[in-house]
């Protein structure tokens, strides 16, 4: 059987600029570095997940093999996109976010900004079944838009696109090195 890790690992070199990967850490009784204080909250928000690792594909608890499940997803056409332009200066982020639709969607969207770090080093705590020298990717360290549940994407009449920004974002103590 294998990794969590390895398996998202597979998953974002297999669909590179589609799919993105987060590991939200949890101390599970121990203590964990890259454990979030607020886990139980962002857990029961995504399904509240017994055991680790555990999934979500597009905000839906998995029920089995992730990599078949993102197969799935990748298949389903979609009436949106979004990209994203980042910059970071100091201990300040400004995101370009743009949305775009090929119909006129109608119901209530919401976005989520996650901040993610790479090339964190093995805890004496965390991932203990990986071996010495593991290297943890894709970390989640924070979620920067206002909400965690995520914010209104809001669409002016028959819009194809809207763009958002948000200016000087400060991610000040949420990352250990530059490899956000």
């Amino acid at each position: 059987m294998s990794s969590g890790a390895a398996d998202l690992h597979d998953i974002v070199t297999t669909y590179p600029d589609k799919a993105y990967a987060v590991a939200i850490h949890n101390a599970n009784g121990g203590s964990d570095p890259y454990e979030v204080s607020f886990f139980d909250q962002l857990n029961a928000m995504l399904g509240q997940h017994s055991s680790y690792p555990g999934a979500n594909i597009d905000r839906v608890k998995s029920s089995g093999s992730w990599k078949s499940e993102v197969d799935a997803r990748l298949k389903t056409s979609v009436n949106m996109g979004m990209a994203l332009v980042s910059k970071t200066s100091g201990d300040n982020v400004n995101l370009d976010i743009y949305f775009g639709q090929t119909t006129t969607i109608t119901k209530d969207l919401k976005y989520t900004i996650y901040l993610i770090e790479n090339n964190l080093p093995q805890s004496s705590q965390g991932q203990t079944s990986a071996g010495a020298g593991y290297i943890h990717e894709h970390v989640f360290r924070n979620y920067l838009n206002a909400n965690m549940q995520g914010d209104d994407i809001t669409w002016t009449g028959g819009q194809k696109y809207t763009k958002l920004s948000l200016k000087n974002l400060s991610i000040t103590g949420q990352y250990k090195d530059k490899t956000i």
